[in-house]
């Protein structure tokens, strides 16, 4: 009997001392500078170790979000299109609720407040979001494809790299066809892009299981085709989707 005891108290000492796998629920909320909720700004966190990415966010229309993390220390970051990005160091101990984020405005051009103020660029559907990029004074003026994409609430980008906020893939399409070829998303222009729509829910319309997908919509280009530099068509060789961090 006693070395039965024994045997049951070392057992217990091994099941304390295994790490723990817990994940809690972390919620927040962000603001304006004005106070006003603020919906689709992307919440990516990241371990404050290595700065790995760990995962991510993106506020609904009451500015909220929340996300499951496991016991440690992290890096919040908070981004959006027209504001200061801002930073928070936290430390995840259990369930809890973030103080609340206010975004600072960025100085813009004038005629970027007068598209903004004419036309509503971001647009939210029953699977996702659309963007109306040729109409955003911030988005048309990106340098490249990818940085464009990084800017769009929901998406993450590192380099050349992007990631879908909650899918663990995604696939590019290019005005409804689905991209086989790396070199048609790379070779696209800023200024040839009219829309990019957003998928994480179902839509019958894309054939990708659950995947999430990125639907480019050009203004001039011929359907599902991109140019290269020499000005021929390129198709060809299978792409999956990239991953990565917002930059």
């Amino acid at each position: 009997m006693k070395k039965y005891n024994i045997l049951l108290v070392l057992m217990l000492l091994c099941l304390y001392s295994l790490p723990s796998n817990a994940q809690y629920r972390i919620s927040g909320k962000v603001t304006g500078a004005d106070g006003k909720d603020m919906p689709l700004v992307n919440i990516a966190l990241f371990s404050a170790q290595d700065s790995a990415f760990v995962t991510g966010a993106v506020t609904d229309s009451l500015g909220m979000y929340d996300v499951v993390l496991a016991e440690g220390k992290y890096i919040a970051r908070y981004s959006f299109l027209s504001c200061r990005t801002i930073c928070k160091d936290i430390s995840i101990e259990g369930d809890k609720e973030l103080p609340i984020v206010c975004l600072e405005p960025l100085p813009i051009a004038l005629d970027e407040v007068k598209v903004t103020a004419k036309k509503q660029t971001f647009k939210l559907t029953g699977n996702g979001l659309l963007v109306d990029v040729e109409n955003d004074g911030i988005l048309k003026r990106q340098n490249d494809i990818y940085e464009l994409l990084g800017r769009i609430p929901g998406i993450m980008r590192s380099g050349r790299s992007v990631q879908v906020i909650g899918k663990s893939s995604f696939v590019f399409y290019i005005n409804g066809r689905k991209v086989m070829d790396a070199s048609e998303v790379d070779n696209l222009q800023v200024d040839q892009i009219k829309s990019v729509k957003v998928v994480t829910g179902t839509d019958v319309s894309y054939n990708v299981g659950s995947s999430a997908v990125i639907d480019i919509r050009t203004k001039r280009l011929g359907e599902g085709l991109a140019l290269n530099a020499t000005g021929n068509l390129t198709q060809g060789r299978h792409m999956s989707g990239r991953t990565g961090l917002v930059g």
